[in-house]
Formats: structure tokens, sequence, C-alpha cells
């Protein structure tokens, strides 16, 4: 059958829903330079001598709305911590207001395994803040009789906030020849501020008096924002003095004093709405005089902030000596690697769109180098599959299962979101590019996931089918694609699938020869071979030792395996069955040409599949059914060079027979199996037969 067009996989998904969320989303590349960032400053944390080792390690999550990127966060995390060699535990929290959706967090298929662990768990906020400073985190997973609570002395933890520090309101502050008018920012976005004029006394709020005074020195009629209770939360971390913390946020801010003038606060969001820009100025300003290292990036004023800030254990320079001079000046070079590691995560975009720009001379191996260069980021991912049109642009052969393992990647990435709208794309256009390229398991896995999340639609259906279909359940395919009479009328292409599974059937009743029940188990099917093979069978033949050892002819095109395959078919008592698995389609040809009671047998393995079992599991399928057709023994050949195959026919319990073909076949060896218990022959016998069958199949071996 072909395979649904590239084009009407675009057409279907312009149907899609859309949303502005992916504009908040991290790309992956920053997933990955925050998660080596985190792991780097946990191993520089855990070098420190005697009792300033840290004896726990926590990621506190302060934006888990945007769940996509804290699954990558996690998994990356994950892949980093474990290459390290590291074995002290980690936890990573996320932080959220409301119990329903931590609750759904913890349910999530992808993160109940991770919360039985201990890996992962959830917190509500605010904190516990007792007048001594002690700060606590309280888990919520119960059900996994784990610590219930996190002290963070003696701790190592990662504060990250992917979009700002959004749990925590923004106070606004409007300077207006002198006077101070503030207003609050409760974590939404407003389009319209309620300004009250505010008496400040500096004993009752020194910190705010200190930076408001600052911008009546600098600024008239300009508002500004002071995130007071981002600051406040992060004041309890800097007053233990065993807790060391790396702070990582990234938003859209002002990083100078001079960048909060008048307008500073009327960002234009997505959505269309007023949102006040975050004060990185103020929130640097704060962290420096706690004794925090802090470092940004900025790509213009209307571009996002990448803010790091770190502080190791303080004990490690608190005396005014030698040594503590020597340790701050090797932590201030861990710090600028932590720098250096977080920088990875810039430029990214710009590159992608640049490269998509001229993506119709960009070859399917550069696609590949697009694949890395994103990091595997399944939305970067996206925008890339969705400019490949296969009827235009063919896959080297030989690279598909580099392509495979890419989209393996791309979707380990992907975290199944319903509240996300944009993501019910990923799972149907990654499926249905999957399809296309014979990656069935995947495809299947894909599609399963869009058909059971984001409802049903007649192309998820139609590849679905084909994935079926490929993977040797062709009746399964007919009844899916029959389930739903509606998308016959109404889609050509639907119909026309319908109409060929059902001539494929047919087909396969009327040989009296095919058993279908006979030829299939748990993991491999055998059908006859076909035209709606040709793909699966080229690709898997493209090694040329496999043409050399089975004596078949070169093959590289659909026209040249169709004339091949007619010729085969046309010789009577010659039955050809493709090897096709559950998971991976098309692996493989077994063949018997039979004549009287013996036939002549040989299969192959394509060559990504070999040394799996999948041949000797096919010729024990090929056996039974050949029993039900009367054959009581089989003969086969092998040259005398080829170890591989002599080994895997003798597993076959085949055994040499003592006889020589002329020239040029006379490095052939012959190999005998009964097929039938008791069907004994002596070697003379085994001889008189093999060369009465050659003859009578019209070989072309002379004895």
């Amino acid at each position: 059958m072909k395979k649904p067009s590239s084009k009407e996989k675009k057409s279907q998904a312009k149907k899609r829903p859309t949303s502005t969320a992916d504009a908040q989303r991290m790309p992956r590349s920053t997933c990955l330079a925050w998660a080596k960032t985190v792991v780097q400053f946990w191993q520089i944390c855990l070098q420190n001598e005697g009792d300033q080792k840290p004896t726990r390690l926590v990621v506190l999550d302060l934006n888990p709305s945007d769940t996509e990127s804290m699954w990558m966060l996690m998994q990356e995390i994950k892949r980093h911590y474990d290459q390290t060699g590291l074995r002290l535990p980690w936890t990573y929290v996320v932080c959220e207001k409301d119990e329903e959706n931590r609750r759904r967090m913890r349910e999530h298929p992808y993160l109940s395994h991770a919360a039985e662990n201990g890996q992962f768990d959830t917190c509500s906020l605010p904190f516990n803040s007792q007048e001594n400073a002690d700060l606590s985190l309280y888990l919520d997973c119960q059900a996994y009789d784990l610590a219930q609570e996190i002290q963070v002395e003696n701790t190592a933890i990662a504060v990250l906030a992917g979009q700002g520090f959004k749990h925590f309101p923004s106070e606004l502050f409007h300077i207006h020849h002198g006077k101070i008018f503030s207003a609050q920012n409760n974590a939404d976005i407003h389009s319209e501020i309620a300004w009250q004029e505010l008496r400040i006394e500096e004993e009752n709020e020194p910190d705010l008096a200190y930076y408001l005074q600052r911008y009546r020195e600098k600024m008239s009629s300009a508002p500004v924002s002071i995130p007071l209770e981002a600051m406040r939360f992060l004041d309890l971390l800097v007053q233990h003095p065993t807790c060391a913390y790396l702070v990582l946020t990234r938003d859209f801010g002002a990083v100078q004093l001079d960048q909060i003038r008048n307008g500073a606060v009327s960002f234009q969001s997505a959505s269309g709405n007023l949102a006040p820009l975050f004060n990185f100025e103020t929130f640097s300003h704060l962290q420096e005089r706690c004794g925090a290292w802090v470092h940004h990036f900025q790509w213009g004023i209307e571009r996002e902030v990448e803010h790091l800030s770190c502080r190791f254990m303080p004990a490690q320079y608190a005396q005014h000596d030698q040594h503590a001079d020597d340790a701050i000046e090797t932590l201030s070079h861990q710090f600028d690697g932590l720098i250096s590691t977080l920088g990875q995560a810039y430029g990214l975009k710009e590159h992608i769109a640049s490269s998509l720009t001229h993506f119709e001379q960009t070859s399917d191996a550069a696609c590949l180098s697009l694949f890395k260069a994103c990091a595997f980021d399944p939305y970067f991912c996206l925008e890339i599959i969705q400019k490949i049109d296969l009827d235009q642009w063919r896959i080297a052969r030989h690279r598909l299962p580099v392509w495979h393992e890419s989209l393996d990647t791309i979707w380990e990435n992907y975290f199944p979101n319903t509240r996300h709208e944009d993501a019910a794309n990923l799972p149907s256009e990654l499926g249905s590019f999957a399809a296309q390229i014979g990656h069935w398991r995947l495809a299947k896995h894909c599609l399963e996931i869009s058909l059971e999340l984001y409802g049903i639609n007649h192309f998820d259906i139609l590849c679905y089918a084909l994935c079926l279909a490929e993977t040797g359940d062709c009746s399964a395919a007919l009844t899916l694609l029959r389930s739903y009479p509606e998308f016959e009328q109404e889609s050509p292409a639907y119909a026309q699938c319908v109409r060929e599974y059902q001539a494929r059937i047919n087909d396969w009743r009327e040989n009296a020869h095919f058993e279908a029940p006979a030829t299939a188990n748990t993991e491999l099917r055998l059908e006859p071979l076909g035209k709606q093979h040709s793909e699966g069978f080229l690709g898997q033949y493209r090694d040329p030792q496999i043409a050399l050892m089975t004596r078949l002819p070169y093959l590289d095109t659909a026209q040249q395996y169709e004339t091949w395959l007619a010729s085969q078919k046309a010789e009577k008592g010659k039955h050809l069955f493709a090897v096709v698995h559950q998971d991976l389609g098309f692996v493989g040809v077994v063949c018997v040409h039979q004549a009287a009671s013996s036939g002549f047998f040989y299969f192959w393995i394509g060559c990504d599949f070999q040394d799996r079992g999948y041949g000797q599991q096919a010729a024990h399928m090929l056996f039974t059914w050949a029993q039900a057709q009367g054959i009581d023994h089989l003969y086969t050949s092998v040259f005398d060079s080829n170890l591989r195959s002599s080994k895997s026919l003798a597993a076959l319990e085949f055994a040499v027979i003592n006889i020589q073909a002329q020239a040029p076949d006379e490095a052939w060896v012959f190999q005998h199996r009964a097929l039938t218990s008791g069907s004994t022959l002596d070697e003379k016998t085994k001889i008189a037969q093999l060369v009465q069958l050659c003859e009578d199949i019209d070989s072309p071996l002379i004895f």
C-alpha cells in the first residue's frame, strides 16, 4: 500500500490546535545546559573536605506548569549524574500551590515510578519559615513512606525558575516627582495596575528603602518592579551557613539600572496583555550582598535573561587567611566553569531557524545533524520534520537505522501533557513520520498516545492501520479501518486503503498453501512475499553479502524487485514468505521450492536484524508449514567458507551430505534435514533425492 503522503500529513496537522505555551517552554538545549550546570555544582560541593560536604542534593523547581521542560530537566540531570559516579541520593522537588495539580503530577505514569524511588516529589508554597529561619520543604509523597521533610542544612540545593519566580508576587513601584506609589502583581498578568501612594519607614523596610532610594536618585516618573518575596525566600537559604545553593532562572527582565526607565514594566506578553519585567538588576544586587557569585546573559532588552547565582558552602572561605584566599580563587574558577556550561544554551533557535530557511537544499544527513544540534528537542525537531516531504526527498537506506535512533531520542524527551494543546501535534506528527520511514514500533506507540489523549481522526487511524499491516496483522488493520465507516466515505485515501487490505487478504486466502495460524508466533509472522514488502526488502537487502551468499540477483529499485518477484512466483512449487516482526516490520525472507515430498530451502535475515534469533524462529515456522504441505525432507546449500551460516544450519539440525556440484558451484556444501520423525534416509538415497529435486525445480546445479 502507498503510505500516506506528506502533503496529507501536513494538512492534517494544520487542523490541530495550537497555543502560546510553546513560547514559554525552554528549549531542550537550555534544559541540557541547566542539567549540566546543576550536576557540576553538586560535584563542586561534594569536593569539600570533612564536615562541609552536603549530605543531600535537591533540585527545587518553582515552575511546574511547564511539565515538558521539567521532564527533560529530570532526564538530563539523571543522565549526567549517573555519568559522574556520585552515589549521594538526589530529589527533584516541584513546588505548586494547587494540591490537585500536585496530585496529578505524582500520579502521572511518567513520574510515579520516580516518586516511588524517592527521586521525584512535590511540595506546596508558602514554605515553613520560623523565627530562627528554619527553612524546611514539606513533601507530599506520603504513600511511598519516604522522609516527609527536607531540612536545608547540609544540603546542596539548586533552585530553578524557568519562567521567573512566578509563584512569588512582584511588588511594583512608581516614582513620580519624588513620591512613591505601590502596587502588586500576584503572579498573574494584569493589563491595569491600581497604584497607591506609599510611605515607607527605613527602619521597618531597610532593604526596600535602600533600593527605592537608588531609583529616586536615577529617575523620575518611572515604574520599577522589585521581587521582594522571591528575595525573602532566598534570604532563608542565605542564612544557613551550611547550605550551598545555585539559582537558575530565565525571564524577560532588566539587568542594568539604566534599563529601568519609563515603560520597563510594560512588556507586551504573548497573550497580548501587559506583564512586568522581572527586575534582575535588584535581584542580582541582593545576591551579591549575600556573598553569592552572580552572572547573567541577555540578548537585548526584549530578549530573555538567563540568570545564574551561586553560593558554595560559606565555611570554605569564612576565615580571612591564605587558605581561604586559595579556596576563593579555586571556587571562582569553578564558578567560571558553571558560566561556560550555561553558555551552551544560546544561539540555538536562531541557528535552527537559519537552517530551515534553506531547508529544500538540506540533505538527510544534514537533517540528522540539525536534530543533534538542537539536542533532540521535541518541538524544534517537529519544526524540522514538518518541512520534510518524503514524496520528493528520499532518505538513504543505510541511514535509516540512525534516523530511527534519532526519532527514539526525540520521543524520549516528549512529556505527554493534556493541558498543553500544542502538545497534541507531536505524537501524531512524529508517529506519522516514523511510519513514513518504517519505524513501526515507535509509530504505533506515538499514534496510540495521540488517539488516546487527543481524540480520533482519520489520518491517525489510517497511519495506525498501516503500522498494523506492515507488522504482520493485516486483518486487524482492516478491522480497525472498518470501525470508522464515516472516514471511508469522507477520505478517498482511506477508502483506497480499505480496498487494498481486503484485496491482499483475499489473495492470501486463494493461496491454498498459506495457513496463517500455522505461520505465526508471539513475535514473528510469515506472510506471502508481495509488492507491499518492496521498501522493507530493499532496505534489508542492501548488504551485498546477502545476494552473494543466497545467489540472488542485484536488486536496488522497486521496479527491479517487482520484476524479480514476478519471476519467482511464476516458478511452480516455489513459496516465498516475508518474515515480519510485530514491532520491526520486515526482517527477512524464508523460501522453500517444493517438488513432491522434498523441498530446497533457504533463508536470509536483513542486515539490521541479524544475530537476534529471528532466522531460527522463522525457519522453524516454515518447517511447521512445510510438514502440513506434505514435505518430509528439506535440502539446502551453503558456501564452505560461510562458517556463520553453517553454524545456523547446524542449530536447525541440518547435516552435511557427501556430494559435490560441478564448476562453478564446487564450493557449495549440501545439507539435509528430515521434517518428520522416523523418516530416515541413507546417504545414497539423500543424494539421489537431492539430484532429482534439482532437476524437478530446474536448478542450475549440475552434479
